[in-house]
């Protein structure tokens, strides 16, 4: 199915990072699976700033909602209620369930009639209160990010901050990131948990593992062979057989503590 060039999604690309890695167009990898799957359907899609750099995408691993980070994207050309309608299947295809009414994980702005209107996901109109407050919202997380950054760790060789589920609250300091070429995979050294209520949830066996978040510098399709951000492919989905994987070159930017780690073997050992 094609759709005529005037049709087009525009993105608009978020870094919570900047203050680690600055100067990079990021996208979540979330959003990356719902720009492929917009191009899969012939629309045009961009990223902004649409400035020609390299895109690269976010992971945070340990986190299982399809969206983080609310998603702004301004749709041109295209009926209303088909892509409402291609948003809502798309997001129930990835929760297998469909979004509550007061969830905004997306943010749909089209231009009616001369006039913007923005809707979430579900399709309910969202506000200009609601929507700068959004915008505010993640600019915050970016300034939280930041200003943990400049917090003094209370000994020098406990260097590294430990957040809580990748919401910017430092709970604790580690001796840094540990790796291991042999085993291709990454650990985390030894770690003070500071917090008291996060020491207790520990003990209660609510928060299990860790979970390390950053930003992919360089991904190359293993089915294709080509950048992961300029394919079609969706890792972990089959095509004609074969699964698609995806070899990865990250950047850490922070490493938090969760109730359930992706990685069944990053779990947290207590002392």
């Amino acid at each position: 199915m094609t759709h005529p060039s005037s049709q087009q999604v525009r993105f608009q690309s978020y870094n919570p990072y900047e203050s680690v890695y600055p100067g990079l167009r990021v996208v979540s990898r979330e959003m990356l699976h719902l720009i492929r799957t917009l191009r899969t359907q012939g629309y045009s899609v961009v990223v902004e700033p649409d400035d020609g750099t390299k895109l690269c995408y976010s992971v945070e691993k340990g986190l299982r909602e399809v969206l983080s980070d609310p998603v702004w994207l301004y749709v041109i050309g295209i009926p209303t209620s088909l892509f409402l309608n291609l948003i809502a299947n798309w997001v129930y295809s990835q929760l297998n369930r469909t979004s509550k009414p007061d969830e905004v994980n997306l943010i749909l702005e089209f231009d009616e009639g001369g006039n913007k209107a923005r809707y979430s996901q579900s399709g309910k109109p969202v506000s200009d209160e609601r929507f700068k407050s959004i915008l505010s919202a993640l600019e915050a997380r970016k300034r939280r990010f930041e200003e943990t950054r400049k917090l003094t760790p209370p000994e020098p060789e406990y260097f590294l901050p430990v957040y809580l589920e990748h919401m910017g609250k430092v709970v604790g300091w580690s001796k840094g990131l540990v790796f291991d070429d042999e085993k291709r995979s990454i650990g985390i050294d030894t770690t003070k948990i500071l917090d008291d209520e996060t020491r207790k949830r520990i003990k209660r066996g609510e928060l299990t593992g860790f979970s390390i978040s950053g930003i992919v510098s360089s991904a190359t399709c293993l089915i294709c062979k080509k950048e992961y951000v300029d394919c079609n492919h969706i890792a972990g989905l089959k095509y004609h057989g074969q699964e698609c994987t995806v070899r990865t070159t990250i950047l850490p930017a922070e490493i938090s503590i969760v109730t359930d780690p992706v990685q069944p073997a990053a779990r947290i050992k207590t002392k």
